[in-house]
């Protein structure tokens, strides 16, 4: 017993020690207990249960047309033995080492990096310039019916004067399950009268305009009132079904007018379509050219297919993804770039969620029928283990993936295997996710050598932009501008474009890098 808590002490130290001086990566030199059995040992051991666990879901999935249960599951990726199990001991050892790695590039981004944002950091109108400026080129996981601002939703509800019924609103959008409203939400509804947008003053008005994005006040929201928004814009939005071509295509200009005014390039829409059809697909190569007509040519748009998470049952998903397949089989989708899975995680583990449509995905993607790539909303709530299986599942990044923190096995697999993660900051405030920005793991993340990036999610709704989000990074967190310029990085290598885009976006990414430093420098 005692040359076993000999043994772990040493693990831990000799842990942190390795750490402290260099990245640890697969296959490193560490300390061997008397069993023979390294802490690297029981990762790699792990890893390789996540390997073959996930062959054993793609043959019930994809040979057998059957379902893994939960339980099944855990035992698959449980170890061989208990020699190679990972104890609390281990885990301490395993977040310690990690925490040194998050401490090494810290403080090598601050000695590197030739902006200082400790020197601007407590100056809110320096940080504002900094971020107005700061160089970026891609932005991933948009959702377009969120991007709306206030300007947007003026002019929509001016040109199509929608009828407002209150009761119908409470109706859709609090229905206890999947949306709520707050009891003063639902006063103020019930005392609106019916009647069309312009027959209200300009109070009434405001209050209508308000419905488009989530409450100042509380702070912070269930996923269920974000939720309720969505059913409100559809609700106001699209009576007339002679302007729903108009509200689609405004959406995405207004957005990618504004995406452009704050140095985008490229962008990826994640954009829900059920069940697949030919003639959604190939709208999304009309909005394609469409963005790249009204910006001038400077922003290219591509879309990742999205599922919903909720719909029940799931074998409605199952039979949509082969759709999909047998679509993009049929005819190649150089708009359609990937899929993901959408909408609240509590109770929707990814497992029971999603093994229909990404197992059967990634085999076709693996045969070469199809080209599409996977990404999955996953550790925004719910489970934390979401984003294990999301990536056993052959994702190649994940949207906010906040609970894989609390999983340190699976940041290694992260980290081994370039999983990136797209972060959203006030969206994650916003939604309960975090409880203070500087507690956000998206900065340990990109210090442990994920590829992170920024998002806004649903800027629209959540009043923000990227310039914002950088704000909110530099203020709140102790962020280093090397390590903004890795964000900005990652956002074009992590997506789904082609490698000639990405190429292009990287050359073009560098020299506004090298000319906002001058010219950064220069004036403060």
């Amino acid at each position: 017993m005692l040359a076993s808590a000999v043994c772990a002490a040493a693990v831990l130290v000799t842990s942190v020690l390795s750490a402290a001086s260099l990245p640890v990566v697969a296959g490193e030199q560490s300390f061997s207990c008397p069993s023979g059995v390294s802490l690297n040992d029981k990762i790699a051991h792990a890893h390789q249960r996540y390997r073959a666990s996930g062959k054993v879901l793609a043959d019930r999935v994809n040979k057998e047309d059957g379902v893994m249960l939960r339980d099944e599951w855990e035992k698959l990726l449980q170890a061989t033995n208990m020699t190679l199990a990972m104890t609390p001991t281990d885990l301490a050892a395993l977040k310690a080492r990690q925490a040194a790695v998050v401490e090494a590039a810290k403080a090598k981004a601050e000695r590197e990096s030739p902006i200082k944002l400790d020197a601007i950091r407590g100056d809110l109108a320096k940080v504002k310039a900094f971020c107005a400026k700061m160089p970026r080129a891609s932005m991933l996981h948009v959702h377009p019916s969120g991007t709306r601002d206030l300007k947007t939703v003026q002019e929509f509800l001016d040109e199509l004067d929608p009828l407002v019924n209150g009761s119908r609103l409470i109706e859709e959008a609090n229905d206890g399950e999947l949306t709520t409203l707050y009891p003063p939400e639902v006063t103020a509804l019930e005392a609106l009268p019916v009647q069309r947008y312009s027959e209200f003053d300009e109070a009434g008005k405001k209050v209508i305009q308000e419905l488009f994005f989530l409450p100042l006040n509380p702070e912070d929201h269930p996923f269920t009132r974000f939720e309720a928004l969505f059913t409100i814009a559809d609700l106001l939005l699209e009576q007339d079904e002679s302007k729903e071509q108009y509200v689609e295509e405004k959406t995405y200009i207004d957005f990618a007018k504004r995406a452009v005014r704050l140095g985008l390039s490229y962008v990826e829409f994640t954009k829900v379509v059920i069940p697949p059809n030919r003639k959604a697909l190939d709208r999304f190569g009309e909005l394609k050219k469409l963005i790249r007509k009204e910006t001038g040519g400077k922003l290219i748009a591509n879309w990742v297919f999205a599922f919903v998470r909720t719909i029940k049952p799931t074998s409605l998903n199952r039979g949509w993804a082969r759709q999909l397949v047998n679509l993009t089989t049929m005819k190649g989708e150089p708009s359609v770039r990937g899929i993901d899975l959408l909408a609240n995680e509590l109770d929707t583990p990814a497992l029971e969620t999603a093994q229909g449509i990404y197992v059967p995905i990634k085999a076709a993607r693996e045969a070469g029928k199809i080209r599409l790539k996977s990404t999955m909303h996953s550790g925004e709530l719910g489970d934390f283990r979401n984003v294990r299986d999301a990536m056993i599942m052959g994702v190649e990044r994940v949207g906010h993936g906040v609970l894989l923190r609390e999983d340190p096995v699976a940041i290694e697999y992260a980290r081994d295997n370039g999983v990136g993660i797209v972060c959203a900051l006030v969206s994650n405030k916003l939604l309960r996710v975090i409880d203070d920005y500087a507690t956000h793991p998206c900065l340990t993340f990109l210090r442990l050598g994920i590829p992170t990036s920024l998002s806004t999610d649903d800027e629209g709704m959540f009043r923000t932009d990227i310039a914002n989000e950088c704000e909110v990074a530099v203020l709140h967190t102790d962020i280093q501008y090397n390590e903004m310029v890795a964000l900005s990085r990652n956002a074009v290598l992590e997506s789904f474009a082609g490698s000639r885009t990405k190429k292009r976006l990287l050359a073009t990414l560098e020299d506004e890098l090298t000319a906002f430093e001058a010219t950064f420098n220069s004036t403060c």
